[in-house]
């Protein structure tokens, strides 16, 4: 399972064996990074474990993290073009999605709801056992807080924290440390 501490010293968050990954079946990490590799690494590894179990993920990233992330999951062996043809891997536009829940500068929930809860719903289908892990990345509070969007970042970490709970997954949402400076 992750530790915070290794999250938050952005080291790996696995043991080295591929037997012996373990994804948290429901929970919500917050990472704290310093530099994209460090934060794609440990988000590669996330994804991929999942992945390698059988299990479905989505990930709502900028367009330049997304290619970073394929890239250290196919140097992995894991094929995220092959996961996505099976459901088991979503890529989203950060930004489009947070357009279709953002009216006038604040969040409506009911929107993101709306947004967000069918694609848990086909990833859900796409999982190979029901005991699959499902997993979640979101960028968006990253850009929300970026912005200066403080209140509406945390409103929408609440409302994954209820999605979480309602469909018990892990999420991870991620902040570059300098957001905080």
């Amino acid at each position: 399972m992750y530790s915070s501490n290794r999250i938050y010293e952005g080291k790996s968050a696995y043991p080295p064996g591929p037997a012996d990954l373990v994804v948290p079946s429901c929970s919500h990490l917050v990472q704290l990074y310093e530099n994209d590799a460090a934060f794609l690494e440990s988000l590669a590894e996330f994804v991929g474990a999942s992945l390698i179990a059988g299990g479905a993920c989505i990930v709502v990233a900028t367009p330049i993290h997304h290619k970073r992330l394929a890239d250290r999951l196919i140097a992995k062996c894991i094929d995220p073009v092959e996961a996505a043809a099976e459901g088991r891997f979503t890529a989203l536009n950060a930004e489009e999605i947070l357009g279709r829940f953002m009216v006038n500068g604040r969040l409506e929930a009911r929107l993101f709801y709306g947004v967000i809860e069918p694609e848990l719903e086909r990833a859900k289908r796409a999982l190979t056992r029901p005991s699959s892990p499902l997993v979640a990345f979101g960028e968006m509070v990253a850009i929300l807080w970026s912005e200066g969007k403080r209140e509406a970042a945390i409103e929408l970490e609440h409302l994954w924290n209820d999605l979480v709970i309602r469909h018990n997954f892990s999420l991870r949402c991620a902040y570059p440390i300098d957001c905080f400076a």
